[in-house]
């Protein structure tokens, strides 16, 4: 896992264009998360306080840290989630969206 300091959403953008990696979406069951991939969707990193997770990396965290309310999202957390992350992390998912759309 590695850290990356920055204060905009358009400082960790730039710093992930630099690893040639773009912004494709940023909310999630689990909150707002920046989400980024490569141009041919097989390497993806989420970012989360700081930390650039690899997919298996973000499933670890969620496992320990999302204890989701709602019971849709439960069910998600216990049956969905594991392989949904997993795909990305074998790269055998990939998605349509190519840009990362910011709410301001």
């Amino acid at each position: 896992m590695e850290h990356i300091d920055f204060q905009t959403d358009d400082e960790l953008d730039a710093a992930m264009r630099h690893r040639g990696l773009h912004c494709y979406r940023e909310y999630f069951r689990w909150g707002k998360m920046a989400a980024y991939r490569n141009d041919d969707a097989t390497v993806f990193r989420f970012v989360d306080r700081g930390d650039i997770l690899s997919p298996a990396e973000l499933l670890s965290r969620l496992m320990e840290e999302w204890i989701p309310k709602a019971e849709e999202d439960q069910l998600y957390r216990a049956f969905f989630m594991r392989y949904q992350l997993m795909a990305l992390e074998k790269s055998q998912v990939a998605t349509t969206s190519q840009t990362c759309e910011r709410k301001v």
